[in-house]
């Protein structure tokens, strides 16, 4: 732990603590999308849960304007319990999404939920159910569902559907598969 000690004779040039500092307004939005937990039974949908949030990440990271915290660091945080006030401070963001992925047969469960950090609490949440016959594709459709609601939560951006499709569209097609 580490504290600051707050003395009116000490010089108000000293800067706060990280943690204690509000984000200003010049500064630009932070998130960090942490590993989503898979609450199925078969651990074989880890790497679909793990894929998901690697997914979400590389979409987030083509937003101008917003900070997104490395996946290295992200996933540092993978099965360990800690607070998300705690690993926001470590890793310098002011928002989490967080999520879990559950199957059941051919279907999946994914939940995620953005987290405001200064007030631990959510900003926004949303349950996707989709059939489980392109793991690409789900994960793609998905990622790009969260990321349209959240630049709407983080930056204030409205875009419409179609922008999101063509942008898919874009994404999926400078793919190359082996």
């Amino acid at each position: 732990a580490v504290f600051q000690l707050c003395h009116s004779d000490l010089p108000s040039s000293f800067p706060p603590l990280r943690a204690q500092a509000a984000p200003t307004e010049n500064q630009a939005p932070s998130i960090a999308v942490l590993p989503f937990v898979n609450i199925s039974r078969d651990e074989a949908d880890e790497y679909f849960a793990d894929g998901l949030s690697e997914e979400l990440l590389n979409v987030l990271a083509k937003i101008r304007g917003l900070r997104v915290a490395s996946r290295t660091s992200a996933f540092h945080f993978k099965g360990r319990d800690v607070d998300i006030p705690t690993v926001a401070q470590k890793l310098n963001v002011a928002t989490i999404l967080e999520g879990s992925v559950r199957r059941s047969g051919t279907r999946v469960r994914i939940t995620a939920q953005l987290i405001e950090v200064a007030t631990d609490s959510h900003l926004w949440s949303e349950t996707y159910d989709r059939e489980l016959d392109d793991i690409f594709a789900v994960q793609d459709d998905i990622a790009q569902s969260v990321v349209k609601e959240l630049r709407a939560a983080l930056l204030g951006e409205r875009i419409d559907a179609a922008a999101i499709a063509a942008s898919a569209i874009a994404s999926v097609s400078k793919r190359t598969f082996c």
